[in-house]
């Protein structure tokens, strides 16, 4: 703002600041439910990459947000970070490893000869 020598330059900047300071906030939201998600099962049974590019995601997310050593990132690069834990998060598949899991342990059993219908 200090280098702005015109009412237009001020609110060009002033502007640019208030959109970038809603990506940030929306990054936050992004990453609010992180103890959730590590927690939950989609996280715990899914695929050992989509575990690590979900963590390296958030971890990314925390280290733009940190206002003591966070980067001079613009808001494109911060709309990009939030992209990448949504997408990351979508992508865990643990529910689904956990319902094929079933489905196979079923049709196992299900193939035992020798078991009774209560031991199925």
């Amino acid at each position: 703002i200090d280098q702005a020598t015109t009412v237009s330059g001020v609110e060009a900047v002033s502007n640019t600041g208030t959109q970038l300071n809603t990506a940030m906030a929306n990054l936050q939201n992004g990453i609010n439910d992180k103890t959730n998600t590590l927690a939950s099962e989609n996280y715990h049974d899914a695929d050992s990459d989509k575990k690590t590019a979900y963590t390296q995601a958030v971890t990314n997310a925390e280290n733009i947000l940190n206002k003591n050593n966070g980067s001079n990132l613009d808001k494109a690069a911060v709309e990009s970070a939030l992209s990448q834990v949504t997408n990351a998060k979508g992508a865990l598949n643990g529910n689904h490893n956990l319902e094929q899991a079933k489905s196979n342990a079923n049709t196992t059993i299900n193939g035992l000869q020798h078991l009774t219908t209560a031991q199925k």
